[in-house]
């Protein structure tokens, strides 16, 4: 449990444990410090000679960013020793006891002992380096304490505390030795030497290069349950190399490179992948207004995303086939702000051919706006997603495993033992085969994804 989240709590005992880490302040050594009061102090820097130099603002703030930090460090340590209510232990590694022993006890030995409480000298508390550069100090001058001057060798100094003090503080050291089997400690270089006796670097340096003591009692062989571990694979390799989710899109172009990947014939250009020849130039490639003239030109995607809600938001079922009764019904969708001014004169436009009224005139006259009035239920641009087996788009993945698969269609028909699917397209440069081809699979998507959601088969599909 982290100090933050034991706020509030107690406990019969509590271990304060790794108390020598120290603080996090680096914040106070970039080049530039920003404080949330006293603003922004950045580093002189000498462009001629590329030499950087403290600035006295600089200073400044990195004092006062230390300061603040090291009170909320003040905090968190009130907050981590006032969890207890019978005992609190506080455990450190140290890399060099007897040195650290020496300059805590140092620091406190210059003043008698029986004098009454005073705070730590201000030395001490404000270049403490952790929560053990405070809880020493503190805990020296305890008359319980005497173990740990004996260590350090030094004559205790004590403070007398409240009257009624009935603490108890016991300190103890375990060394590295005391950590290790016999076996291991005969193979330690660590062996015959004292834990507190201040280490030379030379000794330092061998301590962290023998690893001798430790490769003598591994095994030859790794265990079983590690060669396990390490030699493990996941089982479904396919889905790994899959997305988890496709759109009805990319689906049908899948299906195009499955179906033509045993064949010696070039897959037909998907919807997605259209080849330039057989798309229409999107509204960004369009010349400006200024050099085309023509305000009201709507080109490629843009204007079958037009047709697209033109076809979602006039009602066939009411609307009789009349050239009138059509241009009124757009009329009233401009008015209702369906439609902006801009895309009803494109729609009421005769500039195009075929023009886009008499494309819905000819909807609006022919079967399908019959069989819409007929349906029992009429669902436009109907979003689907839906589980699908994953290897009918990649042959890779394994019996069993399922993709995510979004669309939407756009018009549903619903009778009472049947579906109808119609799928509308502007494409001006295919022929009614070429139209058939290119879409067959995409069409199949929408038919699959609606009998498995719907519970009914679909009975045509239509372009």
């Amino acid at each position: 449990m982290t100090i933050h989240k034991s706020k509030g709590l107690e406990f019969p005992v509590v271990f304060l444990a790794d108390a020598r880490k120290e603080f996090n302040l680096r914040d106070t050594w970039q080049t530039a410090i920003c404080h949330k009061d006293l603003g922004l102090g950045i580093q002189y820097y000498d462009k001629k000679n590329k030499v950087r130099w403290p600035s006295l603002y600089w200073y400044a703030l990195r004092e006062a960013s230390r300061k603040e930090n090291l009170a909320e460090e003040a905090r968190l340590l009130y907050v981590a020793m006032t969890r207890a209510r019978d005992k609190l232990f506080i455990t450190a590694v140290l890399k060099d006891a007897a040195s650290d022993l020496d300059r805590w006890t140092t620091s406190l030995s210059s003043a008698g002992s029986g004098e009454a409480l005073s705070p730590l000298p201000a030395h001490l508390t404000a270049n403490a380096k952790s929560f053990l550069d405070w809880i020493m100090p503190a805990a020296l001058r305890h008359r319980t304490m005497k173990d740990a001057w004996d260590k350090a060798g030094k004559i205790p100094s004590y403070r007398d505390d409240a009257p009624r003090d009935h603490s108890r503080f016991s300190f103890s050291i375990t060394s590295q030795m005391d950590l290790l089997t016999e076996d291991e400690k005969e193979s330690s270089p660590m062996n015959g030497k004292d834990s507190l006796l201040p280490s030379t670097k030379e000794e330092n340096r061998e301590e962290k290069t023998e690893l001798s003591h430790f490769l003598a009692h591994l095994p030859a062989k790794a265990p079983d349950w590690m060669d396990a571990q390490l030699s493990w694979t996941y089982r479904w390799q396919g889905a790994l190399e899959t997305p988890a989710k496709l759109t009805a899109t990319a689906a049908v172009h899948l299906r195009e490179l499955a179906e033509y990947a045993a064949s010696d014939e070039p897959p037909q250009p998907s919807v997605i992948l259209a080849d330039e020849e057989d798309s229409l130039d999107a509204d960004y490639a369009a010349p400006p207004l200024f050099l085309s003239g023509d305000e009201t030109k709507y080109q490629g995607t843009s204007f079958g995303t037009l047709m697209h809600k033109a076809m979602e938001m006039i009602d066939f079922t009411t609307l009789p086939a009349d050239a009138e009764s059509l241009k009124a019904a757009l009329h009233q969708l401009v008015e209702e702000k369906v439609f902006t001014e801009e895309e009803g004169k494109i729609l009421l436009s005769q500039k195009r051919k075929p023009s886009p009224l008499s494309s819905l005139l000819a909807f609006a006259r022919g079967p399908l706006a019959e069989k819409m009035k007929t349906a029992s239920h009429i669902r436009k641009e109907m979003p689907f997603s839906i589980l699908l087996p994953a290897r009918s788009f990649y042959p890779k993945c394994e019996e069993g495993e399922n993709i995510f698969l979004q669309g939407v269609m756009d018009c549903l028909l619903e009778y009472e033992k049947d579906f109808i699917i119609i799928d509308y397209k502007t494409d001006r440069t295919m022929t009614e085969e070429e139209l058939k081809d290119h879409y067959k699979i995409q069409l199949q998507v929408y038919g699959e994804a609606a009998e498995k959601l719907l519970g009914k088969p679909v009975s045509h599909l239509y372009l």
